[in-house]
């Protein structure tokens, strides 16, 4: 986790440290590796960067690890559309299985 950060602390742009460190911080087993909030934060740094379903996907993932339920839905739904525009088949099935775990109030069961 420290080295995730550090990486990031050297270069702030770095997508390589910023999704496993996002991953981490909505879906560690550990609770107190956990904070969705500030992978909420990652998230969203990424996407302002680019705009990739993946991106949108582990937002929604974080946002449903604060128990934002409806966003993260709505996330998945947008993660789905972009998907699907961009031929993904594979990524539309995960966000799609993603987005009814949110919409059912649960996180996904096993997390990226």
């Amino acid at each position: 986790m420290a080295d995730y950060r550090q990486a990031l602390d050297l270069g702030p742009s770095c997508r390589t440290a910023r999704l496993p460190l996002i991953t981490i911080l909505a879906c560690s087993a550990d609770e107190t590796l956990r904070d969705g909030t500030e992978a909420e934060r990652q998230a969203r740094l990424l996407l302002e960067k680019e705009r990739l379903p993946e991106y949108l996907d582990l937002l929604a993932i974080a946002l449903a690890a604060q128990g934002h339920f409806d966003d993260a839905a709505s996330t998945a739904e947008e993660a789905m559309a972009l998907a699907r525009k961009q031929g993904s088949r594979t990524g539309e099935e995960v966000y799609e299985a993603h987005l009814k775990a949110f919409r059912s109030g649960r996180q996904i069961p096993d997390c990226p």
